[in-house]
């Protein structure tokens, strides 16, 4: 049984996770810590658990009662557990930029986190689906045009603190497909999204038809749990309350748009956080991850 942790657990982002966790049937929550709440009841701070859980705050981090940790809105916090905690498994909520952490993209670094990887930094939201419309293409080398990236932002990531569009993040990232990548990335967002739903316009020149492009994603994606090419644009219901990336594809005058949603504080944080935590435990990567969309 993996006994989890969750440092600065007051965040929206660890609601979510232990909203994941309690019907995970392979964890058991040890605790709880966010310093300005030791003593409170879980269900005070995050509402909607009321009749799920009867976990309180703790008044310290307790890492010796646990054998995995979720860090949030805390990177030197991830640091320091990785340092004094040396066979403890870590998620980090917050891109941590260390050797000893992989970057938690699991469609990119799944292996790496199966073969004996001990901690691993989810990608912001941002990056997360930017890169999820780019990587087919870098691993066959195509990436070689300027990119344009059109993000419409969610309420959730406008009013809570967001880790930004790190352009750094994502070339490092698409580098490790396409080494020398080193095309410029101009990316526009606004603020005018729904509650929940993160959606992207990714544009990029390519000489491959639309048949040809479509069956290098399914050929990427045929393997992986969460990410599906889709025939239409994809609805926002659609996404709401799963861990799925959905990606519609056009093509008009030499350039392919990649359309794509999905729900940002799942798919863009706490379900890919949980997906990690699977994949670090050698467990199916969709055990506790199958959860229901708004709509069909």
């Amino acid at each position: 049984m993996i006994k989890a942790g969750i440092y600065a657990a007051e965040s929206a982002v660890a609601g979510e996770i232990v909203r994941i966790l309690i019907n995970h049937p392979d964890v058991e929550i040890s605790w709880l810590y966010a310093e300005p709440h030791a003593g409170r009841a879980l269900v005070d701070i995050h509402h909607g658990l009321v009749g799920e859980t009867d976990l309180r705050f703790v008044n310290r981090p307790r890492p010796e009662e646990a054998n995995m940790l979720f860090v949030c809105g805390d990177a030197e916090a991830a640091l320091d557990f990785a340092s004094a905690e040396p066979d403890m498994k870590i998620v980090s909520l917050v891109p941590v930029q260390s050797q000893d952490m992989v970057y938690g993209l699991p469609e990119l670094n799944r292996k790496a986190m199966v073969r004996g990887a001990l901690r691993a930094a989810v990608p912001s939201a941002e990056a997360n689906i930017i890169l999820l419309s780019l990587l087919p293409l870098a691993k066959e080398g195509l990436l070689s045009s300027d990119i344009d990236v059109s993000i419409t932002l969610p309420s959730c990531l406008v009013s809570e603190s967001s880790h930004g569009i790190s352009q750094k993040e994502i070339s490092d990232a698409l580098c490790s497909l396409q080494p020398g990548f080193a095309s410029k990335i101009r990316i526009e967002a606004d603020a005018s999204g729904q509650a929940r739903v993160l959606t992207a316009a990714v544009s990029v020149d390519t000489d491959l038809n639309i048949g040809e492009l479509v069956r290098l994603y399914e050929e990427f994606y045929d393997d992986h749990n969460f990410t599906f090419v889709v025939d239409r644009i994809p609805s926002p219901r659609e996404v709401e309350g799963t861990n799925k990336c959905l990606l519609y594809l056009d093509k008009a005058d030499g350039r392919v748009t990649v359309s794509a949603a999905f729900d940002a504080p799942l798919k863009g944080a706490a379900g890919t956080a949980v997906h990690c935590m699977n994949l670090l435990f050698g467990l199916a990567e969709r055990i506790g991850l199958s959860l229901k969309a708004s709509a069909l």
